[in-house]
């Protein structure tokens, strides 16, 4: 299970809590995953790749993402991940997807959290 919460520390501390999930369990959340697929090899150069620190997204049952990248420190909304089709060929490869686009809203929760402010919604 990962918990993602942030702290600022500077001359006050501040805790901004986050969500939680859990680590990658093949078997559990992709079930229909041939081993000897390319897919699956993908997978497990990602898992390499992002030292192990995997979870699936909880919008989408078909991305795996890096869970130590976020732009928001305490949201798990992964910089970038891998997606997966269930339809696809066993030598079909992974798709690469990120998530880069700044809101104005997310860049100034970003700047309140690294000022220690509070956060207010």
């Amino acid at each position: 299970m990962y918990y993602v919460d942030a702290i600022r520390v500077g001359f006050t501390t501040r805790i901004y809590s986050g969500g939680r999930t859990e680590k990658l369990n093949i078997p559990k959340h992709l079930p229909w995953l041939d081993p000897a697929s390319q897919q699956a090899k993908d997978v497990e150069r990602f898992r390499w790749f992002s030292r192990d620190y995997l979870a699936v997204d909880s919008r989408d049952r078909n991305l795996i993402v890096d869970m130590r990248y976020s732009m928001i420190p305490n949201e798990i909304d992964a910089l970038w991940g891998i997606r997966l089709n269930p339809s696809a060929s066993a030598a079909a490869h992974v798709g690469y997807q990120t998530n880069r686009e700044p809101s104005p809203e997310r860049l100034q929760k970003l700047k309140r959290m690294l000022y220690g402010e509070p956060l207010t919604d």
